[in-house]
Formats: structure tokens, C-alpha cells, sequence
């Protein structure tokens, strides 16, 4: 079974993932700039991590009995939760950087599919755009793909990152929230 590693902001989950998306074109609003900043997650790893297995129970639960354990084990091995996340702005090309155990940097324009090189070495097929005036990321694949859409309350204070994977393999996609805090001085 041939897998493709794919590391979201603040999670990395290996699916067999594939283009789901349709191509983009150029963008040229520009991203909010209350996103811009560094931002930090105000709970330890281990809250993160219960947050994700909660949103893959479902789809756990399918699985025999005696391989559930085995799987929740896989996915608490292979989850990167980004302790903080970047986002630098500049015109239509926004920077985000997510900083955990490993680190991965999106740098591209809004609108454009772009390779970049992921958390562990590997390449992975990325595009940045607006979705509701707020910034969308989507990690393309083989047979499925992975959205993240960073976005804030009002106030500026928190980003929500929500993130959606999509796999032919899942019955229905993973969905869940990581909440952000500014962090002081940004």
C-alpha cells in the first residue's frame, strides 16, 4: 500500500491522499492582517493529541477490536501538534511557519499550487487561497487531500485552526479544531 506523508500546520497524519481540490486561480485579495503574527497553543501537547483521537474515534470504532489500540497508537505517534504558528504577510503571499517537535514553513502566493518540503524531507503538493476572507491551506495527495482554514474571533485573540481530511479510504472526513493564543508582543 503505497503512502504519501502529509504534514498539516499542527498535525502530521500519513494517509494515502490524492488531488481533491480544483485547480486554483491567482488570488489577489490579500489575507486579514489581524492573522499576521505569532500565535501559541495555551494547552500541552497531550490535550491536542486527545482532541485529534476524539475526531478519528468514529472512524476507529469501524476497525476490529483488536486493531483499535493498534491504530490509536499510530495516530498518537504520527500527530505533529505545532506549538506555535507564524504568519507573516506580504501582499498576496502569505508565510506561515509551525513550530513543534518538527517544523514546517508554507511560503507561497495565494492562488498557486507549490511544492514544498515537508516537516520529515518529503515533497508535499500545497496551495494557499480565501475562503471567506480567511486563509485556507490544502495539502493535495494521491487519493485524498487536507484543508486547514486559519481564521480569528473579532477580538484578534484567538485563531482557530480548523482542520478537514479527505481520503477515497475514510468513510467520512476527519474534522476538528485546535485553538490558538496571540502571543505577548505579536
Amino acid at each position: 500500500m503505497k503512502r504519501a506523508s502529509v504534514v498539516p500546520a499542527c498535525v502530521l497524519v500519513v494517509l494515502a491522499l490524492a488531488p481533491w481540490a480544483p485547480p486554483l486561480a491567482a488570488q489577489t485579495a490579500t489575507v486579514p492582517a489581524v492573522l499576521a503574527g505569532r500565535w501559541t497553543y495555551p494547552h500541552d501537547v497531550a490535550h491536542a493529541q486527545s482532541i485529534v483521537l476524539a475526531a478519528t474515534e468514529p472512524l476507529l470504532s469501524g476497525f476490529p477490536e483488536i486493531v483499535r489500540p493498534l491504530a490509536r497508537d499510530q495516530v498518537r505517534s504520527r500527530v505533529r501538534i505545532a506549538r506555535s504558528i507564524e504568519v507573516a504577510l506580504d501582499g498576496a503571499a502569505v508565510r506561515t511557519v509551525f513550530r513543534g517537535d518538527r517544523n514546517l514553513t508554507i511560503a507561497t502566493p495565494l492562488g498557486v499550487r507549490s511544492t514544498i518540503t515537508g516537516s520529515e524531507g518529503q515533497p508535499v503538493e500545497v496551495s494557499q487561497s480565501l475562503r471567506g476572507g480567511w486563509l485556507e491551506q490544502t495539502f493535495h495527495g494521491q487519493e485524498g487531500g487536507m484543508r486547514q482554514l486559519l481564521s480569528t474571533e473579532p477580538d484578534g485573540r484567538t485563531l482557530h485552526l480548523d482542520i478537514s481530511l479527505e481520503s477515497e479510504r475514510l468513510s467520512a472526513p476527519i474534522r476538528f479544531r485546535l485553538d490558538y493564543v496571540r502571543a505577548p508582543g505579536s
